[in-house]
């Protein structure tokens, strides 16, 4: 409320960073998640992922992501953002502005009235193919991008 970051929140800043653990940013807003990335880079949190900033929940400029891609952030693009709503040149044009090397692809699907999980990262993946995104970028982002990112 007071424009700072709680001091639990923190403390377990300083557990991710002890731990070497990922930092993911949830539903946070734009102005929350900067000032979350201030105080990971001051604590050492070197692994950090941006939950679906397309989401309407959150709408993360381009301009807001590119900014972040400083910190060495992932981008968690969710097939689940296009069924609520997000049009899915708007998901392949920030695949293209941003870029591959930053995002992680995922469903966030589960949902009873959604597809699992599985079927939905296969439609997910063929509706970015048909968009023009390579295949070498689709093994970046669903294969490269997640190892690195959890250090495997």
């Amino acid at each position: 409320d007071n424009g700072k970051i709680l001091s639990s929140v923190i403390t377990i800043m300083e557990l991710i960073a002890e731990n070497d653990a990922v930092l993911a940013t949830g539903h946070l807003s734009v102005t929350e998640t900067k000032m979350l990335l201030k105080e990971a880079v001051r604590t050492g949190i070197t692994r950090i992922l941006i939950n679906h900033p397309q989401s309407y929940l959150i709408k993360m400029s381009i301009d807001d992501q590119r900014e972040l891609l400083r910190h060495g952030v992932f981008f968690e693009r969710c097939y689940v953002s296009h069924i609520f709503g997000l049009p899915f040149e708007e998901m392949v044009d920030v695949i293209k502005r941003v870029g591959p090397q930053s995002t992680i692809l995922a469903t966030d699907l589960g949902q009873v009235d959604n597809p699992s999980p599985v079927d939905g990262l296969g439609m997910f993946l063929d509706k970015l193919l048909q968009s023009g995104i390579p295949e070498k970028d689709l093994e970046v982002m669903v294969k490269k991008n997640p190892k690195h990112l959890l250090g495997i």
